[in-house]
């Protein structure tokens, strides 16, 4: 099964910068793939995926999505969620 975090985060964004280390860390606790990508440097990735703000975290399990944060939210809720599914 592959597992993937992908966080949608911008460079002005100082709440981005504070997730990915949460999520960087989430990440090697299940064993998940993670990938930051920056709605500023690729506009078109975050347009095909229907973000429209940062920060955003996705799950993708085998390549598919499972779900999607936004906004502000707790980390803990992506944790929960994983420790469900996985």
């Amino acid at each position: 099964m592959g597992i993937k975090l992908i966080l949608f985060s911008s460079e002005r964004c100082s709440v981005c910068h504070a997730l990915k280390i949460k999520v960087e860390e989430l990440a090697k606790e299940f064993k998940a793939q993670f990938e930051e990508i920056s709605i500023d440097k690729n506009p078109e990735v975050a347009a095909n995926r229907l973000i429209l703000s940062a920060p955003v975290v996705i799950l993708e399990i085998d390549d598919k999505e499972v779900n999607r944060w936004a906004g502000i939210f707790s980390i803990s809720e992506i944790e929960n969620f994983l420790k469900r599914v996985l």
